[in-house]
C-alpha cells in the first residue's frame, strides 16, 4: 500500500469555489485509477489535508503523473493556497480486525 498524505493552507475564503472544484475533480481522478484504495479528508478554517491510499506505487504514481493531475493542479496554483505539501509513505505493516456478527 502506498499512503499520499496532503496539506494546504489557502490564502482566504474569498476562492472555496474554486478550492471545492478542485478537490472534486482529484478525488474524482485518484477514485478512476485502478488500484485505488481510500480517500479521507478534512476542511479546518483555510487549512485541508487529508490522505489518499493506493494498493501500490505504481498505482499512485499513476494518480501523480496523470495530465488531468498536472491540470488540477495547476488551477490550485494561480494565488489559491499559500502553502501545499505532499509527503507518500510506503506500508510497512498490516493489521486488521472485524466483529463479524456485531
Amino acid at each position: 500500500m502506498q499512503l499520499v498524505y496532503f496539506e494546504t493552507t489557502r490564502a482566504s475564503h474569498d476562492r472555496d469555489d474554486l478550492h471545492d472544484l478542485c478537490v472534486a475533480e482529484m478525488r474524482a481522478l485518484a477514485e478512476s485509477v485502478d488500484g485505488f484504495a481510500l480517500w479521507r479528508d478534512r476542511d479546518e478554517g483555510l487549512n485541508y489535508w487529508g490522505v489518499v491510499m493506493f494498493e501500490s506505487e505504481e498505482a499512485a504514481m499513476r494518480w501523480k503523473t496523470h495530465p488531468e493531475h498536472a491540470r488540477i493542479h495547476n488551477l490550485s496554483e494561480d494565488g489559491l493556497y499559500e502553502s501545499f505539501k505532499t509527503m507518500a509513505f510506503d506500508s510497512v505493516r498490516q493489521n486488521a480486525f472485524s466483529a463479524e456478527g456485531a
